[in-house]
């Protein structure tokens, strides 16, 4: 069920309204998560609105310490709440089952346990058939649900996997997107908000081992979708992408983002406190040599002229060129030559970007060079406490000037998804495979960045049945599908156009009704995409005076279309009960609604 929430913000009143959607919808079954922090709102939503027969708790990890915080124990005691009265109570909660235990007794509440031996009972093909990345142990807790409700464990898994609606903050890896010569990749991690599940998430998804100079073809970015609100969380966040996620670029989103940058640059200082080119207890050149080469590896810096070559060899595999590497290794510190070889290779429209990135990659080679050969000079000769520091203070200086350049911020709290997909292709080499990590939070810009995803992953599937020539009914279905998505955004441009091309001229594709349906997708997209490129370029020549002057319009008129949204969304709701729209529509209606109170909507 997608929910309207205005201006974004949870409160307990659509609980409420929710339950008497769901008896106009003749449910029988109502599943909810209780958003709720503070106990007497919980109280409400548990005790007095509803009854729960069961209820489950998958962990009880540190998060909105500011609320229920601040000491770890202070979490579970505050969590207690959410524990019914003669009710049941299934949870994998391990380190701190005693003081549930302890609560449930007392409320004359069965508790039922989902533990270690439950997850490792769950082998990899099984996990496998869900279209995300769920963790084992969520798995597990409703198979135990399952197992109170005399439900048969094999036939659970099956029906999960087949048929679950993934949360939309859910660790889920979509299609790979190719885009202006560039295939993007998202990992949304957006619903790990804490520090133990973001770094679980790195781990699973393989970003902690990444080798740049291994695999040149790849680079690593972060979305991080920062809220003004959730100061606490911006700090740890802070912290994590400082000691823990090495990555070629973090995108910045959301509100306040240069607070957000503020403590990013604080834990920097800290950390780059406790480092030093120089070990007391054996001071040589090969000592800082390889301290400097550590850090540099660490930031993502390519160290030789050998690595250089590599990344422009993967660039050059990914536009579909294949020039000698020799070729490159003669023309790789020369970017402006490169260039011009690359033009008479190809017709890519991206050269000067290309530039952009070869004589980027040439100048941080340079750098770690210079300074290695300084240091290796400075050891010709005794060190001093003076040139000790000398040599520390540069050290740390180029450090963090490679460490700064990562970050890019998106300063538009309403800015739209496609502006996000379009700044991240900007800061993409092309032919590169930029695999994303969504962090945070999923409110705010995030939301409609998810979306844009989720868009794409349903233009993908149905493309890929499109593809299926000895399964007609598989193609009609495809056909049909595309035939009425209308959300297309800028991730489905190229892949479309080229399944499109290639059944076009199928034997099964070469009747009347089936050519006439081929057309029509495509007007559509073309349709969708003009409107959507429209925007991207007038968002980009408004001038900061004339965003100030539309944002305080808007501002006052917001009351009155506030008014109109949330009636448009009642509408919504009751065609949705009547059966006069489907579910996909009301959807696609309501995220629209939600786009508009994000602001930016007044058009100066």
């Amino acid at each position: 069920m997608f929910l309207f929430r205005p201006y974004d913000k949870a409160t307990i009143w659509e609980h409420h309204h929710l339950i008497g959607i769901t008896r106009k919808l003749k449910s029988k079954i109502f599943l909810w998560e209780c958003m709720a922090l503070t106990p007497a709102f919980v109280s409400i939503l548990q005790r007095q609105w509803t009854k729960d027969d069961y209820s489950t708790i998958t962990n009880t990890y540190p998060d909105h310490e500011d609320i229920q915080g601040p000491a770890g124990i202070d979490i579970p005691q505050v969590m207690t709440h959410f524990i019914p009265k003669k009710g049941i109570l299934v949870t994998s909660e391990e380190e701190m089952t005693p003081i549930l235990t302890h609560a449930s007794m007392k409320k004359s509440t069965d508790i039922h346990y989902s533990g270690w031996l439950e997850s490792g009972l769950l082998t990899p093909d099984v996990l496998d058939r869900f279209p995300y990345e769920e963790h084992p142990a969520n798995v597990a807790l409703v198979l135990k649900l399952c197992q109170l409700l005399e439900i048969d464990p094999d036939f659970a898994v099956r029906e999960m996997a087949d048929r679950v609606v993934p949360d939309i903050g859910a660790l889920k890896v979509y299609p790979t997107a190719p885009i202006a010569s560039r295939q993007l990749e998202f990992i949304n991690g957006m619903s790990a908000n804490e520090r133990f599940a973001a770094l679980g998430n790195w781990r699973r998804m393989g970003f902690a081992e990444h080798n740049h100079e291994a695999q040149p073809g790849i680079m690593l970015s972060t979305i991080v979708n920062n809220r003004a609100d959730r100061i606490p969380r911006s700090r740890t966040f802070a912290s994590i992408l400082v000691n823990d996620f090495n990555a070629d670029r973090h995108f910045l989103i959301g509100s306040n983002l240069f607070g957000l940058l503020g403590f990013i640059y604080t834990e920097w200082d800290q950390f780059l406190k406790n480092k030093s080119l120089f070990d007391d207890s054996a001071m040589s050149a090969d000592v800082a040599l390889n301290q400097f080469r550590g850090m540099a590896h660490q930031l993502r810096i390519l160290t030789s002229q050998h690595a250089v070559v590599k990344r422009i060899m993967a660039m050059m595999e990914g536009l579909q060129l294949t020039p000698s590497e020799e070729k490159i290794r003669q023309l790789s510190d020369r970017p402006e030559d490169l260039a011009a070889f690359i033009a008479s290779q190809t017709t890519e429209s991206d050269i000067d970007t290309i530039l952009v990135f070869v004589r980027e990659w040439n100048e941080e080679q340079r750098a770690f060079e210079t300074f290695s050969q300084t240091i290796k000079t400075a050891f010709l000769h005794p060190i001093d406490d003076r040139l000790k520091t000398q040599l520390d203070s540069q050290f740390k200086s180029l450090l963090t000037q490679w460490f700064k350049k990562k970050f890019i911020v998106i300063d538009n709290f309403h800015v739209t998804g496609n502006q996000i997909i379009q700044t991240i292709c900007l800061h993409t080499p092309p032919g590169l495979h930029n695999k994303i990590m969504g962090l945070q939070n999923i409110k705010g810009p995030g939301l409609d960045f998810v979306y844009r995803w989720q868009a794409w992953e349903a233009c993908w599937e149905s493309g890929q049945k499109l593809l299926d020539k000895n399964d007609p009914e598989r193609f009609d279905k495809g056909l049909y599908e595309l035939t009425t998505f209308k959300d297309y955004g800028i991730l489905c441009e190229t892949y479309l156009l080229d399944i499109l091309s290639k059944t076009q001229g199928t034997i099964i594709a070469q009747t009347e009704q089936y050519q006439a349906g081929l057309s029509l997708i495509k007007t559509n997209l073309e349709n969708i995409l003009a409107a959507v490129k429209e925007t991207l370029q007038s968002n980009v020549t408004k001038t900061r005076v004339i965003s100030k002057i539309a944002a305080i319009i808007e501002s006052i008129l917001d009351a009155g279309d506030a008014v109109k949204r949330r009636k448009k969304a009642n509408r919504i709701y009751d065609d949705l009960i009547h059966e006069r729209i489907s579910h996909d529509q009301a959807a696609m209606e309501l995220k629209k609604l939600n786009q508009r109170q994000k602001g930016g909507w007044l058009n100066v």
